[in-house]
């Protein structure tokens, strides 16, 4: 009979209940949590995350981390002249009605 150990656990941000290698799952006693937040007096705090959330968590980590990328900014520059307008509606409105039906 082959047997393994698995950590369950239930995670902090979406309540998804998941078994995990122990190896996967960060030692208590080493790290307190995975995710620790302090933004102006807000706080969020993960001590448990699933698969899914870890890797949401870490994409959104990366995005706030990187540094902006400059973009330059083209400008259309001005046709030579004056633009054209456009030309007037038909006298009458767009639709007409044919005097053969009234």
């Amino acid at each position: 009979m082959a047997r393994r150990e698995v950590v369950e656990i239930i995670c902090d941000r979406c309540k998804r209940v998941e078994t995990q290698s122990p190896s996967s799952v960060p030692d208590k006693e080493k790290v307190a949590q995975e995710l620790l937040i302090d933004f102006h007096g807000k706080k969020v705090v993960y001590e448990d995350l699933c698969r899914k959330c870890r890797k949401t968590v870490g994409n959104y980590y990366d995005k706030i981390t990187k540094a902006p990328e400059e973009e330059e900014v083209q400008v259309k520059k001005p046709e030579d002249g004056p633009s054209p307008s456009p030309e007037p509606a038909p006298k009458g409105g767009l639709f007409r009605r044919s005097k053969a039906t009234g």
